[in-house]
């Protein structure tokens, strides 16, 4: 999943003396050995830059989304690294830069496969040992709480309630259906069987909703870098890409974990739900059924935009098919 979905806009491309000149106000004695494309995200631009010394290696990036995200995501990691929440530490953060204006960040290196890649060579031990860590990395994003759900500004207040209650969703499933974009886009009878299905079964996220929780947004497979500690075995390297973040239902999170190629192997998906709850994490009874709730509004909000890619969309189908049929 993701391979094909494609960017937004293409990736900013910057010559060493862009890169020095964006990295001299955090390192302004350090020469930039090399600078290349960074694998990962779909709308921001990454670079992994050679430094000459110490830290040897950072991450630019360039943001080329909305500017109040960029923020959000600089404050989020100022709250999260002090907790040892597993990420990518902000080495600079610029509201803007002197190339284009906008926001930009250097980052730590942080070395780890892309869980995407690494599961496909997991054994059943492995699958569960990474499951656990996968788990517990959850419970301490999900510690931190908020008074309402919704979506967070730079200074990580809420700046537009969410309200994930049962009627707010098929609400909101209702008017994308009657505004044809589902139709045109799932096909009608898919379309039918999804907002039924809402209608149906928006309540099973009722468990959830109790106490609002931070959010990562995106928590899959492709933003999770991952190694293998000599003597440790399979940690959490970095939760990466935080510009989706939000206070709402650890469900979304949930349903975001259970999607291909993680929710393919149940060994690592049921040591992740003991890994929560061994942590503090609390889970209903029925949270598979919530997660894949969840997962269906996040596709229905993919899908309504109007910069959602062939790549995008083709697999938001899949997605939608599966999670409706397994449910039935």
């Amino acid at each position: 999943m993701r391979e094909k979905w494609g960017r937004e806009q293409p990736e900013l491309g910057l010559d060493r003396d862009g890169v020095e000149r964006l990295l001299t106000a955090a390192f302004p004695s350090s020469r930039v050995v090399y600078h290349k494309r960074a694998r990962g995200g779909l709308t921001n631009t990454n670079i992994e830059v050679g430094l000459a010394a110490a830290p040897w290696r950072v991450c630019l990036r360039l943001y080329q989304g909305n500017p109040k995200e960029a923020g959000k995501e600089a404050a989020l990691n100022a709250l999260l690294v002090p907790r040892g929440v597993p990420t990518a530490r902000f080495l600079h953060f610029s509201p803007s830069n002197p190339m284009n204006g906008a926001p930009y960040a250097i980052l730590e290196w942080v070395e780890g496969a892309r869980l995407a890649s690494a599961a496909r060579g997991l054994d059943e031990k492995s699958q569960v040992a990474l499951g656990l860590r996968l788990g517990a990395t959850l419970a301490a994003i999900h510690a931190i709480r908020f008074d309402l759900a919704g979506r967070l500004d730079a200074e990580l207040r809420i700046c537009a309630p969410l309200d994930f209650g049962g009627e707010a969703v098929r609400a909101f499933a209702r008017a994308c259906f009657d505004s044809g974009i589902l139709s045109a886009r799932l096909g009608p009878e898919d379309a039918c069987a999804l907002v039924a299905f809402l209608e149906r079964e928006a309540d099973r996220l009722g468990g959830w909703l109790a106490e609002p929780r931070l959010i990562h947004g995106d928590f899959n497979a492709s933003n999770i870098l991952v190694r293998r500690d000599a003597g440790v075995g399979w940690t959490v390297a970095a939760a990466l890409d935080w510009e989706f973040a939000f206070a709402g239902t650890p469900a979304f999170d949930f349903g975001n974990l259970l999607r291909p190629p993680l929710g393919d192997k149940p060994l690592l998906i049921d040591a992740a739900a003991r890994g929560y709850v061994a942590e503090g994490g609390v889970l209903p009874k029925d949270w598979r059924m919530a997660a894949g709730i969840a997962d269906l509004v996040a596709w229905v909000d993919v899908l309504r935009r109007d910069h959602a890619t062939p790549g995008l969309i083709a697999d938001a189908a899949l997605a939608i098919q599966r999670i409706v049929t397994a449910s039935l």
